[in-house]
């Protein structure tokens, strides 16, 4: 997954990098804070991940990625991990 934290009209989100544009994460689930920042995902491991995956898969929302200033990305394919 390529995600990627952005700002559109003066707030930041959490996406999603997709073929078509940007999946905003945070609009998608407004009340899971683990998609309210990037270190809130990492911190929820697993969990937030296939939660992600999920809303991936079940819409196709996205806002092209010109439309956006991107802040911070990560394509390292790797599962975020949890803190101990």
């Amino acid at each position: 997954m390529k995600l990627l934290t952005f700002k559109q009209q003066d707030s930041e989100y959490l996406g999603a990098l997709t073929d078509t544009g940007v999946f905003n994460l945070s609009v998608a689930a407004p009340q899971d804070i683990a998609f309210s920042s990037m270190q809130h995902f990492i911190e929820a491991g697993q969990p937030a991940l296939d939660r992600a995956y999920a809303m991936l898969a079940s819409g196709s929302a996205s806002i092209p990625s010109d439309q956006v200033e991107w802040l911070a990305y990560s394509d390292t394919g790797m599962v975020p991990q949890a803190k101990p």
